[in-house]
């Protein structure tokens, strides 16, 4: 529970057992690497800020609703990779262009956004390997992912593109970008409608697909609210 006091420094978490961050009260870094070789890493039992970057090198950030990362104004973070991520919501505060760092158990599965406007906004993203609750197609669909989504809210009502990357084609169950990439669409859940729609508030936001189609991406085609 005591205060760090830090000076462009950088705290490592480097070990090759779990390990965790406790406490009562918030802890703040300026930079973060994590570089820990255990089968889970590094679990938050309480809420961690981060003021400089985060450096996913190895192992998992565990986070939750409540113990949760969050990413401060003009901070950065690494992108991560299939063995470092974090697994759990992670929050960006400001009005930089980012991309969360996000996976689900052993999936690696970043998403992305373009600034907002506001210095004070204040976006959480987390991804799940697994379908949503409801995977009834809306109209104009064929069908919805049964095999991943992303949340992503937001304060401020400070919109943004948003990018949504895949790391295995044949996973996601995506087998066409390059040739068709209107076939690839960016939708949005209406929980009052209980729909999955294309267009929120008469904005289309299906996106073109870049890459792949084996490790690629998808991008909404304007500002969006919250999806």
């Amino acid at each position: 529970n005591s205060t760090i006091t830090h000076t462009a420094g950088t705290v490592t978490f480097g070990g090759i057992s779990p390990q965790l961050i406790d406490g009562s009260s918030t802890t703040a870094f300026f930079n973060l690497t994590l570089n820990n070789s255990s089968s889970t890493g590094l679990t938050l039992n309480k809420p961690v800020n981060v003021s400089g970057a985060l450096t996913l090198t190895d192992g998992f950030l565990l986070t939750d609703a409540t113990n949760i990362l969050t990413i401060l104004d003009n901070a950065t973070s690494s992108s991560g990779s299939s063995a470092s991520f974090v697994d759990g919501p992670i929050k960006k505060i400001g009005n930089d262009a980012f991309t969360f760092p996000t996976g689900d158990g052993t999936r690696w599965a970043r998403i992305g956004i373009t600034n907002p406007t506001i210095v004070s906004t204040e976006y959480t993203a987390q991804y799940f390997s697994s379908a949503y609750s409801d995977t009834d197609p809306g109209p104009g669909l064929n069908n919805v992912s049964t095999k991943e989504y992303w949340t992503l809210d937001q304060v401020n009502n400070d919109d943004v593109q948003v990018t949504l990357f895949w790391q295995d084609d044949t996973w996601s169950g995506i087998n066409d970008c390059d040739g068709t990439p209107d076939d690839l669409r960016v939708v949005h859940f209406d929980a009052a409608d209980s729909r999955w729609e294309i267009d929120i508030d008469g904005v289309n936001i299906t996106g073109g697909c870049a890459g792949g189609p084996t490790v690629g991406t998808v991008q909404t085609n304007a500002i969006q609210p919250n999806y």
